[in-house]
């Protein structure tokens, strides 16, 4: 990756097809988020560090991560807002300022999502979004042609 004189991050066309590259990404990403919360008035608790870091030593690391506001989301593929750019996952993590962290049955955008784990643990989120995603994407749905082997 290279940084953009305006501060943004741009991925090389080989980076964009590598899920790790994401990964690396979201750890920075979540730093930065993290002193800005510790150094601001929000509501944001500054735990995204733990979050993403225990989300990548899991099996999680074999989808692209990506945030939507103050959820950990995941796609099989590095551009899920574009047609053929992957499928959300049915399940997220988002922070929480009064639990910690808090597991979704549903993606980040799904109306009907439900939480089904609160904890303080980032371990503990992390191994219940692992078991929720288990299997996805079905065979019958596959993977888009973006995703990597």
């Amino acid at each position: 990756m290279t940084e953009l004189e305006d501060g943004r991050w741009l991925f090389t066309d080989e980076d964009l097809l590598n899920p790790e590259k994401h990964w690396d990404f979201q750890e920075s990403a979540a730093r930065s988020g993290d002193a800005w919360c510790l150094s601001n008035e929000t509501w944001v608790p500054p735990n995204a560090v733990a979050m993403v870091a225990a989300a990548r030593r899991t099996e999680l690391c074999r989808f692209f991560p990506f945030t939507a506001h103050q959820y950990l989301s995941f796609s099989d593929g590095p551009t899920p807002w574009k047609p053929s750019g992957g499928q959300i996952a049915p399940a997220c993590i988002s922070q929480d300022p009064d639990h910690g962290y808090v597991v979704w049955d549903g993606g980040p955008y799904d109306a009907d999502r439900n939480p089904v784990l609160m904890t303080p643990e980032p371990e503990e989120a992390a191994a219940k979004a692992v078991l929720l995603l288990a299997g996805w994407p079905s065979p019958a749905e596959g993977s888009t042609d973006a995703q990597t082997s």
